[in-house]
């Protein structure tokens, strides 16, 4: 599964690799992606956080599927260089299944965690 749509291709992710429920998705952070202080901007950083744990969500069922609830913390920011996202299904359900997303700056220190649940449309 590519980052394919308009959206997808609009932010700029790259898909590193998506298996047995566990992605991993890399993001340059750019000028335009930054707030006004020069920060990775918050809503791109749930973004990539609904599309790591949406993409380990859909390795596994390869279904179509909505985040159904999401929620994010904020530990660390990151101005330049390079965010890596890992998304993993940490239950599975018949409809709804929980996600967990960690986000890193490239030294390795975290910026983000998210958890969600994603609802099996078909």
């Amino acid at each position: 599964m590519e980052a394919d749509g308009n959206f997808d291709r609009t932010v700029g992710y790259r898909l590193i690799s998506a298996e047995n429920g566990e992605s991993v998705v890399e993001l340059d952070v750019r000028d335009d992606l930054r707030q006004r202080w020069g920060l990775l901007h918050g809503g791109v950083i749930a973004t990539l956080a609904d599309y790591c744990m949406g993409t380990a969500f859909y390795s596994m069922n390869e279904c179509v599927a909505v985040t159904a609830e999401m929620n994010v913390n904020y530990i660390s920011s990151v101005s330049e260089g390079k965010v890596t996202g890992c998304g993993r299904v940490k239950k599975q359900g018949n409809k709804l299944s929980f996600c967990e997303c960690e986000i890193k700056k490239s030294s390795g220190e975290l910026i983000a965690t998210a958890s969600g649940l994603y609802y099996r449309v078909r």
